[in-house]
Order: structure tokens, then sequence, then C-alpha cells
């Protein structure tokens, strides 16, 4: 089964990133004639959180030449969930909010927007397929998917 990151917008599919829309038109010509089925989900996704944690960051981070994946999502939530706030002395500071309560279509938005951010700057975006198929292959202890 694959799934694909997409939101409703004026009555169409928008995949948000160019690299989402060409992945499920690559699927659409691999699939012809096949039945298909369109769910909507609000619910949160543990898949969708270990491949923001366990392939995303890592890539982004190695990127970058970091190993320090606690940051890497600190300034991903600063840049893609971040919020102003107002200091007392009038300043605007940006500060990440929390990825926890997103529910499953503010999650999926918040990849799109670092899957597009990763894209633009020349990254390579780790296939989720791909990356679930590492995962449930028991990865040995410390093993990085890379």
């Amino acid at each position: 089964m694959s799934a694909f990151i997409a939101q409703i917008k004026e009555g169409k599919i928008d995949f948000q990133t160019t690299f989402n829309e060409a992945r499920f038109n690559d699927w659409l010509k691999k699939n012809e004639g096949k039945p298909l089925r369109i769910t909507t989900d609000d619910q949160k996704s543990d898949e969708a959180r270990g491949y923001y944690f366990g392939a995303l960051i890592p890539t982004i981070a190695t990127h970058h030449n970091s190993d320090d994946y606690k940051l890497w999502h600190e300034i991903l939530k600063q840049e893609f969930n971040g919020r102003l706030i107002k200091r007392k002395n009038g300043a605007l500071n940006k500060i990440g909010m929390s990825t926890r309560d997103l529910n499953k279509h503010n999650f999926a938005e918040y990849l799109n927007k670092i899957t597009g951010w990763m894209a633009d700057n020349g990254m390579e975006i780790p296939d989720p397929e791909v990356y679930k198929q590492w995962r449930d292959g028991a990865p040995v202890i410390g093993e990085e998917f890379l």
C-alpha cells in the first residue's frame, strides 16, 4: 500500500511540493487500471513521526555536517512550526512550537514544508517506503538510515 501527502484546496488535490506530486504521478503510471481508495485522516501518525525523526532529521543533519539531531529538530520547529511572541520590551521572537500536538493533517503540512525546503536546498529527500522497509528490516542498534 502506498501513501501520499496531499491536501484538498479549491476542489483539487494539492501536493504542496513538486516532489510529492511527481511521486504520486509516478505511482499512477505504474499502477494503471488498479483500484484506488482515497481517505482522509486526522489522527496522529506514528509512522510519519518515525519518518521525520528517523529519516528527515538525520538526512538534514548529515547534509550540514552535524550529528546534533535535537538541534535540527528545534531549528525545523522554529522555521516551519514557529510562532511570533512579543516580549515585554516590544521585541518579536519566533519560537518553535511542539510538533507532538499536531494532528495528522497539520503534521503532514509540516513535513511538506520541510521536504520542500530540502528540495530547494539540494538535499535528497528520503523515500518514505524505502525508509519503512529499512526500519522493518530490524536495523542494528545504533544503525542510521542514510
